[in-house]
């Protein structure tokens, strides 16, 4: 049965570690916003938002997959295997990641004058290319870690260390007197992610168990669950950058700038969902592994109950005081508070559906979680490509706050579909 005290434990000190790491990822933003010109600073997000999408396109679906086998797999105590899926797995993303950055860097000159209209993100797309393989790379280690139930490591590799470092770094950088740009900070974000990736690989190979000899006797099965995975995982993305993406090609830098700090502070109301999926997904997982039903239900109706107790004062606070606070990041951003308010909304939704992606994927239903995505997420971007040429930037915040909280809501008919119960049904 699940012990409450001990998994709201655990999940209390995710959450308080998440969020520091939510705090930093503000501040990165903010040094970004105080440092860059409005125009600089929105070719850097832009920059950033492609990197993200094609560092997703290079994990090939292994980052849930790697939580699934490696949970599965210790509640086993079977490390060989473990071993056996991390080096495959990132042995397979090394190789594909640098081969998108390689294809970035060689068609940056064409996408930033034929596609984004702005030769000025020329340079921008090629120092970010090189991030790529070192911002897929570390995290699936993190997601590795998730796996080991290991999740203050997880929050640090994934969301801590390179806002951090990339801080720092711009603060010397200032100091020192060096030129700032979005070019000059796209390097400084590539070194801050070489750094994270050195922890990371460091932290995992440190450990007595890591030395066991690998068995890849599973490679196949990983291949085989991380497919529906990379795609799902793909068209989640999409959904969450398109509008960003979709958005640059008709608005100024200007406009996107402010458009990219509204969507970066609506995903602070997910640091709770984030942080208890850190201990419920190997929780899922090893629930499923075992064939505890029971335990899997109690633990997801247990873990919504959380969230939506946590959240809903985030929630207000943003949507209330949403001027004030995309105010913080200089004057020229309060326009944007409407929007900070529009895409609260779909994240709140998103954190009411529950943990219901990992439920799909930790039960080995990966391919109706890919269903469910593909049937929601090309619509979402059929109304970014309809609506953001006519309403601009308030287009792109409605597409993006419809996409993500239809893919939840069918998530969460697929889980009760599959598992057998409602994780909206709170109270029962």
């Amino acid at each position: 049965m699940l012990d409450k005290s001990n998994f709201f434990k655990h999940s209390a000190i995710a959450f308080s570690v998440r969020v520091v790491g939510a705090l930093i990822g503000l501040v990165m933003t903010m040094t970004v916003t105080r440092t860059l010109p409005v125009a600089e600073a929105g070719m850097f997000f832009l920059a950033i938002a492609v990197m993200t999408v094609l560092a997703s396109v290079s994990s090939l679906g292994l980052t849930a997959a790697f939580i699934r086998f490696i949970a599965g797999y210790i509640a086993e105590n079977n490390w060989n295997v473990v071993n056996g899926v991390f080096t495959a797995g990132l042995k397979a993303t090394f190789i594909t990641a640098s081969i998108v950055s390689g294809l970035l860097y060689f068609s940056s000159d064409f996408l930033a004058s034929r596609v984004f209209d702005n030769i000025a993100l020329a340079p921008v797309l090629k120092f970010v290319s090189f991030t790529i393989p070192f911002y897929a790379l570390f995290q699936l280690i993190g997601f590795a870690f998730q796996g080991l139930n290991k999740s203050v490591i997880v929050i640090f590799i994934q969301t801590i260390f390179t806002p951090l470092f990339f801080v720092l770094l711009t603060g010397l950088s200032v100091y020192f007197g060096s030129v700032q740009s979005a070019k000059w900070l796209s390097g400084l974000f590539f070194v801050a992610s070489m750094m994270t990736f050195s922890i990371g690989i460091w932290q995992w190979y440190r450990r007595q168990e890591s030395r066991c000899k690998a068995d890849y006797s599973r490679t196949l099965d990983l291949k085989n669950s991380a497919l529906p995975l990379w795609i799902a995982g793909l068209m989640m993305i999409l959904v969450q950058w398109s509008g960003q993406l979709i958005a640059s090609t008709h608005v100024s830098a200007e406009q996107l700038a402010v458009f990219a700090v509204a969507q970066r502070l609506s995903l602070l109301t997910t640091f709770v969902l984030i942080a208890v999926n850190l201990v419920a997904a190997p929780r899922f997982a090893s629930c499923s592994q075992l064939g505890n039903t029971d335990e899997l239900r109690s633990t997801s109706i247990f873990c919504s109950r959380i969230m939506v107790f946590f959240v809903t004062p985030v929630l207000l606070f943003m949507l209330f005081f949403a001027e004030f606070l995309m105010g913080l990041f200089g004057d020229e951003y309060t326009q944007g508070a409407y929007l900070l308010q529009i895409m609260v909304f779909g994240q709140f939704i998103n954190v009411v559906c529950g943990s219901v992606g990992f439920l799909l994927r930790m039960t080995g239903h990966e391919k109706d979680l890919r269903n469910t995505v593909l049937l929601s997420g090309p619509p979402a971007l059929l109304l970014g490509f309809l609506i953001i040429p006519i309403y601009g930037v308030t287009g792109a915040a409605i597409s993006t706050a419809v996409g993500i909280a239809a893919q939840n809501l069918l998530s969460v008919y697929m889980v009760k579909k599959r598992l057998g119960f409602n994780t909206l049904n709170l109270f029962n």
